[in-house]
């Protein structure tokens, strides 16, 4: 299995309803790409942690390495980045790993 872990902290000036348009994003994303993906999730950090965490997060397991990569060039995939995240980010980090 290939673990997708991605952390992003928003700019200052996020919209109140941008999350909601990311979660929209983010579901529709999935149901495009259920054919690779093992399991997907995403949200707001929980807040359990008073300091230090990203504001957002999501968690993807696929099957194989070619897996992960038809989600990474995926145009649609492509298309949440640019609009939903790109603009807003102010910090941004990944890690892939197996298990």
């Amino acid at each position: 299995m290939i673990h997708h872990v991605v952390a992003f902290t928003w700019a200052k000036d996020l919209p109140e309803s941008h999350l909601e348009r990311v979660a929209a994003g983010l579901e529709e994303l999935q149901k495009h790409l259920a054919h690779v993906i093992v399991s997907y999730h995403y949200g707001p950090d929980a807040g359990v942690v008073a300091n230090g965490n990203a504001d957002y997060g999501i968690v993807a397991t696929f099957a194989t390495e070619d897996d992960w990569r038809v989600y990474d060039t995926d145009s649609q995939h492509n298309t949440v980045r640019a609009e939903l995240f790109k603009p807003y980010v102010s910090a941004r980090t990944a890690i892939q790993f197996r298990s």
